[in-house]
C-alpha cells in the first residue's frame, strides 16, 4: 500500500516537473519573439557603414547581439557567484559539447540563416529553419534515448505548419540562387537542431546558467575572432558602437536573447527535447504579436491569423498529456 502511494507521488512529481518544463520552454519562445521584434527595430536605427553589403552588416549586428547577450549572462552569473562554474563546465565533456552547440547555433546557423534569406527570401527560408524542431527531436531520440510519443511528433509538425502559414506568400519566380538559399536554410535548421539536442545533454548534467553562458562565450569568440575578420567586418563592427540609439535597443534585445536561450536550455532538460523545441518554435507567433506592439502596427492578414491558431493548436497538443488531450 505504501509502495503504491510512493509510486503515485513520484509519478505526480514527474508530471509537475514536466509541466514546469513546458512553461519554461514556452517562455523561451515568447522571449525570443520579443528579442526578434526589438532586433528588427534596432536594425532600422542602424546604418551600414563602409563598403560592406547588407549580408555582412547583418552578421556584424548578429555578432554584437551575441556579445551583449554574453555580457548580460556573465553579469548575472557574477552577481550570483556562479561565474566560476563557467570555467569548471568548460573543462568537462558536456561543457565542450555546449561550446560546439554554441558554434553550430551561433556563427554557423545564424550565418546560414541570413544567407538563406538573402538567396531564397524569408518566405521560404524562415519556415525551412522551423525544421530544427524535428531535427532536435530526432537526434534526441537517437543519442539521448528520449522516448517521443506519436502525439508529440504530431504537435511538432503542426507547429511547423503554422510557421509556414504565417510566412506564406503566393508563389513567385524564384531568384537565380534560390536552390542555394534553400540549402543554407537547411544548414541553419541543422545547426539549431543539433544545438537543441546538445543543450538538453549539457543542461541535464551541468548548471544551466553556466552552460548557456559558456555557449554564448564560444559563439562570440568565433564571431569576433574568426568570422568578422574573414568577411572584412571588424572595423564596421566597432563603428556600429557609435550608433547610440540602435545600440541601446540592440543591448535590450540581447538581454531577451540571453533569457530565451537560458529558458530553452532549461526547458529542454526538463520536458524533453521534442517538447522544448516545439514550444520554443512558437516564436514566429510571438514575433508577430510583439512586433505589432513595438511598432504599433496592428494590421494582421488572414494567413497570419490562421497560422497563429495552428501554432497554438500544435503547442497545446505538445504540452498536454494523453488524458488531457482526450478531455
Amino acid at each position: 500500500m505504501l509502495e503504491n502511494k510512493l509510486q503515485e507521488l513520484k509519478l505526480q512529481q514527474d508530471k509537475d516537473f514536466a509541466k514546469k518544463g513546458n512553461r519554461i520552454a514556452l517562455v523561451s519562445g515568447a522571449t525570443f519573439g520579443i528579442h526578434t521584434a526589438l532586433l528588427g527595430v534596432a536594425m532600422t536605427l542602424t546604418v551600414m557603414t563602409g563598403n560592406v553589403n547588407y549580408i555582412v552588416w547583418y552578421l556584424i549586428v548578429a555578432a554584437a547581439n551575441e556579445l551583449f547577450a554574453t555580457i548580460w549572462l556573465s553579469i548575472n552569473n557574477v552577481r550570483e557567484g556562479r561565474f566560476k562554474e563557467v570555467w569548471r563546465s568548460f573543462k568537462t565533456f558536456p561543457g565542450k559539447m555546449a561550446c560546439i552547440g554554441g558554434i553550430l547555433g551561433g556563427p554557423i546557423a545564424n550565418g546560414a540563416y541570413l544567407l538563406g534569406i538573402a538567396f531564397a527570401g524569408a518566405t521560404y527560408a524562415v519556415p525551412i529553419t522551423a525544421l530544427k524542431a524535428v531535427i532536435s527531436a530526432f537526434l534526441a531520440a537517437i543519442f539521448l534515448k528520449q522516448k517521443i510519443k506519436f502525439r508529440i511528433w504530431v504537435g511538432v509538425v503542426i507547429c511547423i505548419i503554422g510557421a509556414i502559414i504565417i510566412y506564406y506568400t503566393p508563389p513567385y519566380d524564384p531568384p537565380q540562387n534560390f536552390t542555394l538559399g534553400v540549402i543554407f536554410a537547411l544548414i541553419a535548421a541543422a545547426g539549431w537542431g543539433i544545438e537543441g539536442m546538445l543543450a538538453a545533454y549539457g543542461s541535464a548534467v551541468l548548471d544551466t546558467k553556466a552552460t548557456i553562458n559558456l555557449r554564448y562565450i564560444a559563439s562570440t569568440v568565433i564571431f569576433i575572432v574568426i568570422l568578422l575578420p574573414l568577411i572584412g567586418g571588424t572595423l564596421e563592427f566597432f563603428l556600429l558602437f557609435t550608433q547610440v540609439r540602435g545600440m541601446l535597443l540592440l543591448i535590450i534585445a540581447a538581454l531577451f536573447a540571453g533569457m530565451s536561450f537560458l529558458q530553452w536550455y532549461k526547458g529542454n532538460a526538463m520536458c524533453g527535447v521534442a517538447k522544448g523545441a516545439a514550444l520554443n518554435g512558437t516564436y514566429p507567433l510571438w514575433t508577430i504579436l510583439f512586433t505589432m506592439l513595438v511598432t504599433l502596427d496592428f494590421s494582421i492578414t488572414p494567413m497570419v491569423a490562421i497560422g497563429a491558431i495552428v501554432i497554438v493548436l500544435g503547442a497545446t497538443i505538445v504540452s498536454l498529456n494523453s488524458d488531457e488531450v482526450k478531455k
